[in-house]
């Protein structure tokens, strides 16, 4: 079965940069599983995936528009200290919940001084060429309950 809108799909895979960095990969041998064609994935991974069969090799690669993003200055700011509950222990690289100007986001603590925290809000990997290459485990047609329920699974797993 090649893979289409409406399959249950099991990918290994590695997810690297364009300077061949490891960013994230399919956990200890256990596969990602998706529903193709509910934007479980990366819109341009999907398409690079469609039509693959079971045992296939893959390498998808996406430019920071059809991945995360190019950055946003505007998600960068700098914040009192004084914002963050009783001076909680910061550091950078740690992730807040803050709010934008229009929505509740994760930032990320890029910088720390004595008066200010400057947070960013792009997703950790706006601005990068994505690299993923792997192989298709399985592929299987979804289960009515499948289809119906996918996005409620998503939120328990």
């Amino acid at each position: 079965m090649q893979i289409a809108d409406d399959c249950v799909v099991s990918i290994h895979f590695e997810l690297t940069n364009d300077r061949g960095e490891l960013l994230d990969r399919s956990r200890d041998g256990e596969p990602l599983i998706y529903l193709h064609g509910v934007s479980g994935i990366l819109p341009a991974l999907e398409e690079g995936l469609g039509g693959k069969s079971p045992g296939e090799s893959f390498e998808v690669l996406i430019a920071p528009e059809d991945g995360f993003g190019i950055p946003q200055l505007e998600l960068i700011s700098k914040v009192p200290r004084s914002v963050f509950p009783n001076g909680g222990e910061l550091a950078i690289g740690m992730q807040v919940q803050g709010r934008s100007d229009t929505e509740e986001r994760q930032f990320m603590i890029i910088a720390i001084d004595d008066e200010s925290v400057t947070v960013d809000g792009n997703h950790p990997l706006a601005g990068m060429n994505l690299c993923f290459r792997g192989s298709v485990a399985d592929v299987r047609a979804a289960t009515e309950d499948e289809l119906e329920n996918w996005s409620d699974d998503l939120e328990e797993r």
